[in-house]
C-alpha cells in the first residue's frame, strides 16, 4: 500500500519512515532545527521492508529543498540515525532515495547516518547537501555496494586525533569489493586532514601508510565529473642514499581503477601537505580520468618531480600547476573537455 506523508518535524519523518506502509513518500514541509526538537541526539529510525519478497519497498524522503539543522547521534549509547536491521530480508527494498535535503551541522558521534546490517540495499542520494563532522565508529553509510549519489555535496570529515585506524576517513564502508562499486555523479568532496596519526619512515625502502586505502572521504567512490577540493596530510618515506622524500596522494582506492573508468573526467583541486622538510620530493599520482593540481609542501619546501602510477586501464592523469588549472586554453589543450566562451 502506498503513502505520502508531509512532515514539519524530525519525529514525525521518523514515524513516516518506520510505518508499515510498503510505499511510502515524505514530503518535510519546512526547515527542521533539531536544537529545538532533540538536541541530544536522536533515536534510530528502524526500517524494515514491509513487503513479501515478490513484492518490493519503496522509501522516498523528500526534502524540497529544505534544511534539516543540528540532526546528531544520540550523545549518550549513541545509535545509527536510520537503521537497517532485518537481516536477509532487507533485498526486499526497490530503493531508498533520499533527495533535496540539506543536512546543516549534522554530527554523527559513535555511529552512522544509515547502518545496514543486512543485504545491501539500493542506497540513492540525489541534490543533497551533507555539512557536518564524525567521530568515533562513524561512517554516513555502513554499507560497501548499491550506493549512488548524483549531484551531492559532502563536507563529512572523520575527526580521528591519535588513530592509526583510517577505516573512518572514508563516507561509506571500507571494503574489498570491486563490484557494484559506490559511485559518485557531478558530486563535490570538501576534504580535511582530521588529527589522526600520520606515519612517516624514515629508513630507504619503507613503507608509506596510507597508499591501497587513502584518507579522504571519497576514497570508496567511482566518481564521474566530481570536483575534489580542501587540504589532506598524508605521510611520506625516504628514498635514495641521499634522503629524498616519497609522497603518495592517492584519491581513492587502487582496486576502483583497476575496475572502473570515469565516462566524464574529474577534478581534483586539493593540497597535500606534509610537516617533513624535503628538499627533494616526488609525488606519485594514481592515474585516473581526471586534471590533478600539483599542489604538495613538504614543511617549507614544495615538491620537485609528480609521477603517474598505472592502474589497470585508466587513462593518463593530466598533471596541472595552479596556474594551469585556471588556465581553460591549457586545459582544452591537454584533451580536458572544457568549453572556452566565444564571447
Amino acid at each position: 500500500m502506498a503513502k505520502t506523508f508531509d512532515c514539519g518535524t524530525w519525529a514525525s519523518v521518523r514515524e513516516a519512515a518506520i510505518s508499515s506502509y510498503t510505499q511510502r513518500t515524505i514530503n518535510i514541509t519546512n526547515d527542521i532545527d533539531l536544537n529545538n526538537e532533540s538536541p541530544y541526539g536522536v533515536d534510530s529510525a528502524n526500517i524494515n521492508p514491509q513487503g513479501a519478497s515478490d513484492y518490493y519497498d519503496l522509501l522516498i524522503i523528500d526534502g524540497q529543498g529544505h534544511e534539516i539543522r543540528n540532526l546528531r547521534t544520540r550523545i549518550t549509547n549513541p545509535v545509527p540515525i536510520f537503521n537497517m536491521p532485518n537481516g536477509t530480508r532487507a533485498n526486499y527494498f526497490s530503493y531508498i532515495l533520499f533527495r533535496n535535503i540539506d543536512f546543516v551541522n549534522c554530527i554523527l558521534a559513535g555511529s552512522d547516518f544509515i547502518r545496514n546490517t543486512g543485504v545491501d540495499i539500493p542506497l540513492r542520494f540525489e541534490n543533497c547537501r551533507f555539512v557536518g563532522c564524525r567521530t568515533g565508529n562513524a561512517y554516513l553509510i555502513n554499507q560497501d555496494k548499491k550506493i549512488t549519489c548524483t549531484s551531492c555535496y559532502f563536507d563529512m570529515p572523520w575527526y580521528g586525533a591519535g588513530s592509526s585506524v583510517y577505516d573512518y576517513t572514508s563516507l561509506v564502508k571500507r571494503s574489498e569489493t570491486t563490484t557494484d562499486i559506490p559511485v559518485a555523479n557531478y558530486c563535490w568532496f570538501h576534504e580535511t586532514y582530521g588529527g589522526w596519526t600520520i606515519t612517516n619512515s624514515e629508513s630507504s625502502g619503507g613503507v608509506q601508510p596510507p597508499q591501497e586505502y587513502p584518507t579522504t572521504q571519497c576514497s570508496m567512490f567511482a566518481m564521474n565529473g566530481c570536483y575534489i577540493d580542501g587540504t589532506m596530510k598524508n605521510g611520506m618515506y625516504t628514498w635514495g642514499s641521499s634522503g629524498n622524500g616519497m609522497f603518495y596522494s592517492y584519491v581513492y582506492r587502487k582496486a576502483i581503477g583497476e575496475n572502473y573508468t570515469a565516462s566524464t573526467p574529474n577534478v581534483i583541486d586539493m593540497h597535500w601537505y606534509s610537516d617533513l622538510n624535503y628538499r627533494y620530493v616526488t609525488v606519485k599520482v594514481l592515474n585516473m580520468n581526471a586534471v590533478f593540481n600539483k599542489s604538495f609542501t613538504a614543511g617549507q619546501y614544495e615538491a620537485v618531480e609528480y609521477q603517474r602510477v598505472t592502474t589497470g586501464s585508466q587513462p593518463n592523469i593530466i598533471l596541472a600547476t595552479p596556474e594551469q588549472m585556471k588556465d581553460t586554453s591549457w586545459l582544452q589543450s591537454q584533451g580536458f573537455p572544457i568549453i572556452i566562451p566565444t564571447t
